[in-house]
Protein backbone atom coordinates (compact mmCIF):
# COMPACT_ATOMS: atom_id res chain seq x y z
CA UNK A 1 0.00 0.00 0.00
CA UNK A 2 2.97 2.40 0.90
CA UNK A 3 4.29 1.65 -2.69
CA UNK A 4 1.50 2.65 -4.30
CA UNK A 5 1.58 5.88 -2.62
CA UNK A 6 4.87 6.77 -3.46
CA UNK A 7 4.33 5.78 -6.93
CA UNK A 8 2.00 7.93 -7.21
CA UNK A 9 3.64 10.92 -5.45
CA UNK A 10 6.65 10.67 -6.71
CA UNK A 11 5.76 10.13 -10.59
CA UNK A 12 3.32 13.41 -9.91
CA UNK A 13 6.43 14.94 -8.48
CA UNK A 14 9.38 14.06 -10.81
CA UNK A 15 6.98 14.84 -14.18
CA UNK A 16 4.92 17.86 -12.60
CA UNK A 17 7.87 19.91 -10.98
CA UNK A 18 11.76 18.23 -11.38
CA UNK A 19 12.05 17.64 -14.95
CA UNK A 20 10.06 21.23 -16.18
CA UNK A 21 13.10 22.12 -13.84
CA UNK A 22 15.59 20.72 -15.80
CA UNK A 23 14.33 21.82 -19.07
CA UNK A 24 14.45 25.17 -17.13
CA UNK A 25 17.82 25.14 -15.80
CA UNK A 26 18.83 23.43 -20.14
CA UNK A 27 17.22 26.50 -21.44
CA UNK A 28 18.50 29.05 -18.90
CA UNK A 29 22.69 26.85 -20.07
CA UNK A 30 21.81 27.70 -23.33
CA UNK A 31 22.02 31.55 -22.66
CA UNK A 32 24.82 31.53 -20.25
CA UNK A 33 27.52 28.98 -20.72
CA UNK A 34 27.68 27.60 -17.42
CA UNK A 35 28.89 23.91 -16.66
CA UNK A 36 27.47 24.21 -13.28
CA UNK A 37 23.97 24.46 -14.86
CA UNK A 38 24.72 21.71 -17.08
CA UNK A 39 25.95 19.34 -14.23
CA UNK A 40 22.59 20.42 -12.07
CA UNK A 41 20.30 19.57 -14.76
CA UNK A 42 22.15 16.32 -15.26
CA UNK A 43 21.73 15.58 -11.32
CA UNK A 44 18.33 16.46 -10.92
CA UNK A 45 17.32 14.76 -14.27
CA UNK A 46 19.14 11.39 -12.72
CA UNK A 47 17.11 12.32 -9.07
CA UNK A 48 13.91 12.54 -10.74
CA UNK A 49 14.17 9.03 -13.04
CA UNK A 50 15.99 7.43 -9.82
CA UNK A 51 12.97 8.37 -7.86
CA UNK A 52 10.53 7.72 -10.31
CA UNK A 53 11.69 4.12 -11.31
CA UNK A 54 12.90 2.97 -7.81
CA UNK A 55 9.50 2.27 -6.62
CA UNK A 56 7.84 0.28 -10.02
CA UNK A 57 10.94 -1.57 -9.37
CA UNK A 58 10.34 -2.42 -5.55
CA UNK A 59 6.87 -3.43 -6.54
CA UNK A 60 8.01 -5.46 -9.16
CA UNK A 61 10.26 -7.36 -6.78
CA UNK A 62 7.19 -7.72 -4.58
CA UNK A 63 4.90 -9.09 -7.01
CA UNK A 64 7.38 -11.73 -8.10
CA UNK A 65 7.81 -13.49 -4.83
CA UNK A 66 4.26 -13.14 -4.33
CA UNK A 67 3.94 -15.33 -7.41
CA UNK A 68 6.31 -17.23 -6.84
CA UNK A 69 4.66 -18.28 -2.93
CA UNK A 70 1.29 -18.56 -4.65
CA UNK A 71 1.97 -22.08 -5.67
CA UNK A 72 3.18 -22.94 -2.66
CA UNK A 73 0.55 -20.99 -0.90
CA UNK A 74 -2.30 -23.03 -2.75
CA UNK A 75 -0.59 -26.30 -2.15
CA UNK A 76 -0.28 -26.16 1.57
CA UNK A 77 -4.33 -25.19 1.59
CA UNK A 78 -5.07 -28.49 -0.50
CA UNK A 79 -2.47 -30.64 1.78
CA UNK A 80 -4.39 -28.99 4.81
CA UNK A 81 -7.61 -30.21 3.27
CA UNK A 82 -6.48 -33.73 2.48
CA UNK A 83 -5.20 -34.10 5.96
CA UNK A 84 -8.32 -33.33 7.77
CA UNK A 85 -9.57 -35.15 5.42
CA UNK A 86 -7.33 -38.42 5.80
CA UNK A 87 -8.07 -37.90 9.60
CA UNK A 88 -11.56 -38.06 9.58
CA UNK A 89 -11.72 -41.31 7.35
CA UNK A 90 -8.66 -43.05 9.31
CA UNK A 91 -10.37 -42.32 12.51
CA UNK A 92 -13.94 -43.46 11.69
CA UNK A 93 -12.32 -46.82 9.72
CA UNK A 94 -10.21 -47.82 12.98
CA UNK A 95 -12.46 -47.18 15.18
CA UNK A 96 -14.85 -49.77 13.49
CA UNK A 97 -12.71 -52.04 12.34
CA UNK A 98 -10.71 -52.38 16.07
CA UNK A 99 -14.28 -52.43 17.98
CA UNK A 100 -15.19 -55.71 16.09
CA UNK A 101 -11.70 -57.23 17.03
CA UNK A 102 -11.34 -56.24 20.40
CA UNK A 103 -13.69 -54.07 22.49
CA UNK A 104 -15.62 -51.40 22.02
CA UNK A 105 -13.04 -49.59 24.47
CA UNK A 106 -9.59 -50.67 23.21
CA UNK A 107 -10.97 -49.58 19.92
CA UNK A 108 -11.89 -45.83 21.34
CA UNK A 109 -8.29 -45.75 22.61
CA UNK A 110 -6.95 -47.54 19.50
CA UNK A 111 -8.87 -44.90 17.35
CA UNK A 112 -7.68 -41.79 19.08
CA UNK A 113 -4.25 -42.44 19.53
CA UNK A 114 -3.61 -43.12 16.20
CA UNK A 115 -5.53 -40.00 14.80
CA UNK A 116 -3.89 -37.94 17.66
CA UNK A 117 -0.21 -39.15 16.38
CA UNK A 118 -1.92 -38.21 12.99
CA UNK A 119 -3.13 -35.07 13.98
CA UNK A 120 0.18 -33.45 15.57
CA UNK A 121 2.10 -34.46 12.38
CA UNK A 122 -0.13 -32.80 10.08
CA UNK A 123 -0.40 -30.23 12.51
CA UNK A 124 3.08 -29.73 12.72
CA UNK A 125 3.91 -29.31 8.59
CA UNK A 126 0.23 -26.72 8.45
CA UNK A 127 2.33 -24.63 11.25
CA UNK A 128 5.44 -24.76 9.82
CA UNK A 129 3.92 -23.73 6.24
CA UNK A 130 1.55 -20.93 7.81
CA UNK A 131 5.28 -19.55 9.32
CA UNK A 132 6.65 -19.07 5.93
CA UNK A 133 3.82 -17.54 4.91
CA UNK A 134 3.47 -15.17 7.63
CA UNK A 135 7.71 -14.92 6.58
CA UNK A 136 6.74 -13.92 2.98
CA UNK A 137 3.90 -11.72 4.25
CA UNK A 138 6.09 -9.43 6.17
CA UNK A 139 8.69 -9.13 3.35
CA UNK A 140 6.61 -8.31 1.08
CA UNK A 141 4.70 -5.72 2.83
CA UNK A 142 6.99 -4.55 5.59
CA UNK A 143 10.73 -4.98 4.75
CA UNK A 144 10.27 -4.43 1.23
CA UNK A 145 8.74 -0.78 0.95
CA UNK A 146 11.26 -0.23 3.99
CA UNK A 147 13.93 -1.11 1.61
CA UNK A 148 13.02 0.81 -1.47
CA UNK A 149 12.61 3.75 1.38
CA UNK A 150 16.33 3.34 2.13
CA UNK A 151 17.10 2.36 -1.58
CA UNK A 152 15.83 6.02 -2.54
CA UNK A 153 17.36 8.05 0.96
CA UNK A 154 20.74 6.58 -0.45
CA UNK A 155 20.09 7.26 -4.12
CA UNK A 156 19.58 11.08 -3.01
CA UNK A 157 22.12 11.12 -0.83
CA UNK A 158 24.63 9.70 -4.12
CA UNK A 159 23.35 12.34 -6.55
CA UNK A 160 22.74 15.21 -4.34
CA UNK A 161 25.59 14.51 -1.73
CA UNK A 162 22.89 15.54 0.90
CA UNK A 163 23.88 14.25 4.24
CA UNK A 164 20.79 12.75 6.24
CA UNK A 165 22.83 12.49 9.35
CA UNK A 166 20.20 12.37 12.72
CA UNK A 167 20.46 14.54 15.41
CA UNK A 168 22.44 12.99 18.44
CA UNK A 169 20.49 12.48 21.58
CA UNK A 170 21.30 14.32 24.66
CA UNK A 171 22.51 12.58 27.58
CA UNK A 172 20.14 12.47 30.72
CA UNK A 173 23.36 12.15 33.03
Amino acid sequence: MLEKYLLTITGYAVFRFILPAVCVLLIVRQFRSSEILAKLAFKLALFGMAVWLVVPGGITVSRMIEATYETSLSQTIEDAQSAADAIDTSAGSDSDSDSEKSGFWSGITSSVQNAVSGVTEKFEKLLSNVMEALAVLIVTSCVLPVLVLLLLLWIVKMLTGIDFNLPKRKSTE
